[in-house]
């Protein structure tokens, strides 16, 4: 796969839901590395922030994320954008 040389990241819903796309792979990761948040405790308490900003946030209540979480995260979502599979 060629890697891309820019992304464009939709953060007001205009070209893709990315908002509705993101929030639920990072419900189903964070699930899996034991920090189990609802779609409503996602929209309320972390909107409007960038997947750092949620790693930070992760870490600091406690959750050991690896230290490639955050491309690795931008790795599974950049496809789900381009096909809006949820």
């Amino acid at each position: 796969m060629t890697r891309p040389r820019a992304v464009l990241l939709d953060c007001d819903g205009v070209i893709t839901d990315s908002e509705t796309l993101s929030f639920r792979l990072i419900q189903a990761d964070l699930a899996g590395q034991g920090m189990h948040l609802t779609l409503e405790e996602l929209e309320t308490n972390w909107i409007g922030g960038i997947i750092e900003m949620t790693a930070d946030r992760v870490r600091a209540a406690g959750i050991a994320l690896p230290s490639g979480w955050v491309a690795a995260f931008c790795t599974k979502l950049i496809p789900r954008c381009r096909t809006g599979r949820r």
